[in-house]
């Protein structure tokens, strides 16, 4: 018998395989980033369809398998259907989800990456403008290296990655952007990834 792990996550990513599986990039917060499929997942009569879409904060039931785990059930917790995102929040979300899956590998329970991608959730689907999103993103990319142990030097930089991701963030961010881009294009060139 297979032991069912219950556990919270958000979507990252997925990706149609085969004639109605899908596979997905799952942040958890006791589990880390974790490759899942659900099978069947895509057929029109499945009940898992309605609550794995992309970026959904969803309750799961996952099986380990060799490769990856397997989703056997899901719960919505704030999807995408019930909170209604904009193109530029999706676009937010898709950047800063492409910027976890490029530096994080292999499970590892991370609470903080878990807690700051939901916060970066919540604080884009308020009235945020086109430049406040892509300092929040900034923000959020500080944030993400400094959970990930790529420190700085830098006392604006600490300051930002000491500070919760809320409006706050924006206005540090906003006056020094130029530095903070430096500073992330650095840490990714140290990672060599």
């Amino acid at each position: 018998m297979y032991h069912i792990y219950h556990t919270e996550g958000i979507i990252l990513a997925s990706t149609p395989t085969g004639e109605s599986d899908r596979f997905f990039q799952i942040l958890t917060p006791d589990l880390g980033l974790i490759p899942a499929v659900a099978r069947g997942s895509r057929a029109l009569t499945s009940k898992l369809r309605y609550h794995l879409v992309d970026h959904a904060h969803v309750g799961l039931d996952l099986v380990r398998g060799k490769g990856a785990w397997t989703i056997t059930g899901a719960l919505p917790r704030m999807t995408t259907e019930q909170v209604p995102m904009t193109i530029e929040m999706r676009v937010a979300m898709v950047r800063l989800s492409s910027f976890i899956r490029r530096l994080v590998h292999g499970e590892e329970r991370s609470h903080e990456l878990f807690s700051l991608v939901t916060s970066f959730q919540k604080i884009s689907m308020e009235y945020v403008s086109p430049d406040d999103r892509e300092y929040l993103f900034l923000g959020g990319c500080i944030h993400v290296l400094s959970i990930l142990g790529y420190g700085s030097e830098d006392a604006l930089i600490n300051s930002i990655a000491k500070t919760p991701l809320s409006m706050d963030i924006i206005e540090m961010v906003a006056s020094s952007q130029k530095d903070i881009r430096h500073e992330i294009n650095r840490a990714l060139g140290e990672t060599q990834l």
